[in-house]
């Protein structure tokens, strides 16, 4: 199974969901080489509190490596991401702590009618969705 569950607070699952945020930044990536296709990665957004549920779905299109050695010029070489990500170079120097991230592209966001309750644990950041952890 390559369905992941993702946690992001909710003012960022309303970004997301409004399509004014499509690249969602994180220090880890899913092994795309292990998806049982090619395809785009199905993403379960699990809002943290105070909504504490999983509110809807988007795609993983696509993820690209921010190599840290970039960071010195952030805006030259992820001006495009940053906007994307609602994010500014500060912001994206302070989250890396000196590390890699990643750039999660993500495309055609829904919102279930009915938020539910989650399957199984919460995730601290991601993970892949187990065996009956699937949503409706």
């Amino acid at each position: 199974m390559t369905d992941i569950i993702l946690s992001i607070h909710p003012q960022w699952a309303e970004k997301i969901y409004s399509g004014e945020k499509t690249v969602e930044v994180r220090k880890t990536k899913p092994d795309w080489e292990k998806a049982e296709s090619q395809d785009d990665l199905l993403i379960y957004l699990y809002e943290t509190a105070p909504i504490k549920k999983v509110t809807g779905i988007v795609f993983l299109t696509w993820v690209d490596k921010a190599d840290k050695e970039l960071f010195r010029n952030p805006e030259k070489y992820f001006a495009t991401d940053l906007k994307n990500a609602c994010l500014t170079d500060k912001e994206l120097i302070k989250y890396s702590n000196g590390k890699n991230l990643y750039f999660w592209e993500l495309k055609d966001p829904f919102k279930f009618d009915t938020p539910q309750d989650i399957k199984g644990s919460v995730p601290q950041s991601w993970r892949y969705l187990r065996e009956g952890e699937r949503y409706d």
